[in-house]
């Protein structure tokens, strides 16, 4: 469970965490120090009542009674790996939900899950370590900083493994989805790693999972084109008024369609009537009724009659 061979990372979510590495030395070379420590005791502050009272605040977030850690570091990436890195055993790499939260930040969970052959009875800060003797390869084993930790793939995976029973199943798999979105993979990835281990007992429970877990990616997949869609629309008529802006007036998609609808008009008026220069339909001339009564008849013509 080694770091050799494990991959990289870097600390931008928009890449695809493969084969890169968060690494942060000194101008000496040396692996520089956060001022403040990752993790805070009861110990290390002046009064019992310290750590509560910064609890309140919203400055540090706690795990139990005795410690916490600050909320600046819960809200980065490498915090977050810096965190976990002090509280699990040596020698192991974070999986499951505690991977979970160092990807993706949140509530810290109830236990801390780690690979590994040995077995720990103490609390870490509260917290039981959940251990799980798993195969896993290095290629989904990455580091982040000095933590040892599975990949998002594998993490989900592990996650989709021990679903069956899950409490919260529904919110686990929205998380998942975000998780998908963040780091730019999707559910067929996960569903190969699971290929690979097709006679695991769980696998079949796994996959029922991750199509729950497709059905929340699909529909943030569709949500974020629909997005992008009314963005492109706003875009084009922002730019439409621009154009009459600087045009002092109508813009040229509009005096087109403006021409086109008074040409129409003036077809329309050429066939009922003669249109005047001006743009007035002159007036149709009646026959004034004769005394008979039908117009066209004169006097003359009745006497003749």
């Amino acid at each position: 469970m080694a770091s050799h061979g494990c991959g990289r990372f870097d600390a931008s979510p928009t890449v695809k965490p493969m084969n890169s590495h968060i690494k942060i030395r000194g101008k000496n070379g040396s692996r520089s120090r956060p001022v403040v420590p990752p993790l805070l005791h009861s110990h290390d502050l002046p009064g019992p009542m310290s750590l509560s009272r910064l609890s309140i605040a919203g400055t540090v977030r706690s795990l139990d009674g005795y410690s916490g850690y600050w909320a600046d570091h819960g809200d980065t990436l490498y915090g977050r790996a810096l965190i976990v890195h002090r509280m699990i055993p040596s020698a192991t790499a974070a999986c499951m939900r505690t991977a979970l939260w160092v990807w993706m930040g949140g509530a810290f969970p109830e236990t801390v899950d780690v690979l590994s052959g040995s077995h720990y009875r103490t609390l870490r800060h509260g917290r039981p370590i959940r251990v799980f003797a798993r195969k896993v390869g290095h290629e989904q084993l990455m580091k982040v900083g000095e933590l040892d930790i599975t990949s998002p793939q594998r993490t989900v995976c592990d996650i989709a493994s021990t679903a069956r029973g899950m409490s919260g199943a529904a919110v686990f798999a929205d998380r998942i989805a975000d998780l998908m979105h963040m780091y730019r993979f999707t559910p067929d990835e996960c569903e190969a790693i699971l290929a690979m281990n097709p006679c695991t007992v769980s696998a079949p429970h796994a996959r029922a999972f991750l199509n729950t877990v497709r059905l929340y990616y699909e529909e943030r997949k569709h949500a974020k084109a629909d997005a992008a869609g009314t963005v492109g629309t706003v875009g084009h008529v922002g730019r439409e008024m621009a154009k009459r802006d600087d045009l002092g007036g109508e813009t040229p998609m509009e005096a087109a369609t403006t021409e086109t609808a008074e040409t129409t008009a003036a077809m329309k008026g050429s066939e009922r009537g003669s249109v005047t220069g001006d743009g007035d339909r002159e007036p149709e001339k009646l026959e004034e009724p004769t005394e008979s009564g039908r117009p066209g008849e004169s006097a003359t013509t009745r006497e003749t009659s």
